[in-house]
């Protein structure tokens, strides 16, 4: 109990790593997915097919898979 003394939960070498892991994943996901929008990239479902589908759930409809 008293090597814990002083000692701040940062001070963990292993979470240390394990948060800086995912900070980088974190990070590079969000530019993963910046970077299509940049682009201008083409969205999948136009407007109309997007209403269609909340109609469909509200109705009590499961999405296709």
């Amino acid at each position: 109990m008293s090597e814990n003394v002083g000692r701040s939960r940062t001070d963990n070498e292993p979470e240390r790593l394990c948060l800086q892991a995912a900070t980088l994943i974190i990070e590079r996901e969000r530019a993963g997915l910046e970077i299509p929008r940049k682009l201008g990239r083409k969205q999948r479902m136009t407007d109309s097919k997007t209403e269609s589908a909340k109609k469909l759930r509200a109705n009590g409809i499961p999405p296709e898979m």
